[in-house]
């Protein structure tokens, strides 16, 4: 959960970059990826998931795509390889809350085995076929 300090700092960042970029000719678009840059280079990390949303994965050995409710996002260091974001998710049968499958992973398993759309999932289960 965000905090108070948290907020005042990003809307801090934010003005910091808007001054910046204030009165120059410079397009919306521009202005945008300065803005993007100046904040990832101030620590503001942007998730490709978090906790609540729905995931999909595949089953190779029987051809399905499943659901996955992302339930919990650890956060580590690793040393010299920086920081790294590993989920936990769950699926569970809509009708009787009953587990029927959990899977670990990291933000880099992202598009490769664990999808954000139910159709990217499914497009690369055809891929490995």
């Amino acid at each position: 959960m965000q905090t108070e300090k948290q907020r005042e700092r990003l809307v801090g960042l934010l003005k910091e970059t808007f001054e910046y970029t204030r009165g120059t000719c410079i397009d919306f678009d521009e202005a945008a990826e300065i803005n993007a840059d100046y904040l990832m280079s101030n620590n503001v990390v942007v998730l490709p998931c978090k906790v609540g949303h729905t995931v999909y994965s595949f089953s190779t050995d029987f051809g399905v795509v499943l659901p996955y409710l992302v339930g919990t996002l650890n956060i580590g260091y690793m040393g010299k390889s920086g920081v790294y974001y590993s989920y936990e998710a769950n699926c569970s049968d809509p009708e009787t809350d009953e587990l029927l499958d959990e899977i670990d992973f990291e933000s880099e398993d992202i598009g490769k085995t664990v999808f954000l759309s139910r159709e990217e999932a499914e497009n690369a289960l055809k891929e490995r076929k």
